[in-house]
């Protein structure tokens, strides 16, 4: 939520004006944190000042998109303030932040609810990564073809067709990756 913050002396004459945000998971905690804003504000005025809030915009909502690149585009625009949180080294003020003398990827972290989160599968050391998501998924399908070249080369050219006869119908949309795999089970080539 974007508003503004106009502020009157003891005798209401205008003294200024100042733009306020505030973001919120829901309705109720925006409304919490409009709310808490405008008392930090007013708290920091003279004595029988007032403030009279109005809110030109209605509320909006926001994604953020985590892929690796928009995340550093966030991460760098306040670069200042995450790198003095970890070199404070105690608990960092912001959750997202761990101690990077111990890495999350492979150990979990605890999440802001005093929760454990193991890491994902994928993230395992030793793991090869286990095929989840859109982009594992096509990884998987994509072998498909150079396990066929590789059954070719060694001759066995019923295997490389049964797999290429696979790596087609995922390709032309008749079968999903899990489809193909099962196929290539009953065949006897997974």
């Amino acid at each position: 939520m974007f508003w503004q913050i106009p502020y009157f002396d003891d005798t209401h004459a205008p003294q200024g004006q100042v733009p306020a945000y505030a973001i919120g998971r829901n309705d109720v905690d925006l409304k919490s944190e409009i709310d808490i804003q405008n008392n930090l504000f007013l708290s920091s005025l003279p004595a029988n000042w007032t403030i009279e809030p109005f809110y030109p915009n209605e509320a909006m909502t926001m994604y953020f998109v985590l892929d690796k690149d928009s995340l550093m585009v966030t991460i760098k625009a306040f670069a200042s303030v995450f790198v003095s949180d970890v070199v404070a080294n105690q608990p960092p003020a912001f959750p997202i932040l761990v101690n990077p003398k111990t890495s999350p990827r492979y150990t979990g972290w605890k999440d802001p609810a005093g929760v454990t989160r193991k890491p994902p599968p994928s993230d395992k050391k030793g793991d090869e990564g286990d095929f989840s998501g859109a982009s594992g998924l096509f990884a998987a399908a994509q072998a498909l073809l150079a396990y066929s070249q590789a059954l070719r080369s060694t001759g066995d050219l019923r295997g490389a067709g049964i797999v290429k006869f696979a790596y087609d119908r995922i390709f032309d949309l008749t079968w999903t990756v899990t489809q193909a795999f099962d196929y290539l089970r009953k065949n006897g080539l997974l």
